[in-house]
C-alpha cells in the first residue's frame, strides 16, 4: 500500500514551513503590486482572480478521486491528466465568455482579460499534479508552493517594479510562477503518470518495475507488455504484480 510510504510526520512539517515561506513572499508581493497599480488595475486583478478562482471549481470533480485512487495503489495519473485536459477545456471556454461580458459591460481591457485566460489550463494542470502527489508523496505539493513563491517574488520585482508593466507584468508573473511550480509537481509525481496499458512502450514496463524495486530482467518485461498489449485498458497494480509474483515461482 501506497499509504504505509508516506512520511506523515516529514510531510506536516514541510507543509508548515511551506505555509509560513508562501504568507511571507505573498505579502511583499501584495505590497509590490498594490504601490505599483492603479486602482482601476487593481481593481480587474482582483475580479481576475475571482473569475479563475469560481472556474476552478470544476476541478474536484477529478481532484478528490484521484488522490483516493492513488493512495490506493492504482496507476490514475494520466487518465486524470486528461479528464482534466477536458474539463480545463470546458472552463476556458467559460472564461472566455464571462470575460467578453465583462469587458463589454465595464469597458475593462478585453486583451488583459484574454490573457489572464492562460491561468485557467495552468491551474487545471497544477491542482491535479497536485491531487496526484498528494496520493503519495504530499511534500511535494509543498515544494510546488516553494517554487511558486520563489518564482513568483523576483520576477514580479522585476516586471511590476522594475520594468513598470503593471497588470501585464502581474499577469506574466503569475503565468510563470504557476508554469515553475507544475514543472515540480510533474517531476516529482511522475511514477504516477507513467503508466502501463495498450499503448506503453517496453521502457514504460522497465521505469515501472525500477520505481517498485524490482530487476528488470528482460523475460518479465516481455511478460508485462504482452500482457498490456492484450489489454484494453491500463494495467493495475495488482495485475502487473501478479505476473511478478507468477515469473517468481516458477
Amino acid at each position: 500500500m501506497i499509504l504505509s510510504n508516506i512520511r506523515v510526520t516529514y510531510s506536516g512539517f514541510i507543509a508548515f514551513g511551506a505555509s509560513v515561506f508562501s504568507s511571507v513572499t505573498g505579502l511583499i508581493f501584495v505590497i509590490i503590486v498594490t504601490r505599483q497599480l492603479e486602482p482601476e488595475d487593481f481593481g480587474l486583478w482582483t475580479l481576475i482572480g475571482s473569475l479563475v478562482a469560481y472556474i476552478a471549481i470544476l476541478h474536484p470533480i477529478i481532484g478528490y478521486w484521484t488522490t483516493r485512487e492513488i493512495a490506493r495503489g492504482e496507476k490514475v495519473g494520466r487518465t486524470s491528466i486528461f479528464s482534466s485536459g477536458f474539463l480545463s477545456g470546458v472552463g476556458f471556454l467559460i472564461y472566455s465568455g464571462i470575460a467578453i461580458y465583462v469587458s463589454y459591460s465595464l469597458g475593462a481591457d478585453l486583451l488583459v482579460l484574454m490573457l489572464a485566460s492562460i491561468l485557467v489550463p495552468i491551474s487545471f494542470l497544477n491542482n491535479t499534479l497536485g491531487s496526484i502527489c498528494l496520493g503519495f508523496k504530499p511534500q511535494a505539493v509543498s515544494y510546488g508552493t516553494v517554487a511558486f513563491e520563489l518564482g513568483k517574488l523576483p520576477v514580479g520585482f522585476l516586471l511590476v517594479y522594475v520594468m513598470q508593466l503593471e497588470i501585464i507584468g502581474v499577469l506574466i508573473t503569475l503565468i510563470l510562477a504557476t508554469f515553475m511550480r507544475t514543472i515540480v509537481l510533474m517531476v516529482l509525481g511522475k511514477t504516477q503518470i507513467i503508466d502501463i496499458g495498450p499503448m506503453s512502450g517496453k521502457s514504460n514496463v522497465v521505469y515501472w518495475l525500477r520505481n517498485e524495486g524490482i530487476e528488470p530482467d528482460e523475460s518479465l518485461v516481455e511478460g508485462i507488455f504482452n500482457l498490456a498489449k492484450m489489454s484494453d485498458r491500463i494495467l493495475t497494480h495488482n495485475e502487473i504484480m501478479s505476473v511478478v509474483e507468477n515469473k517468481n515461482s516458477e
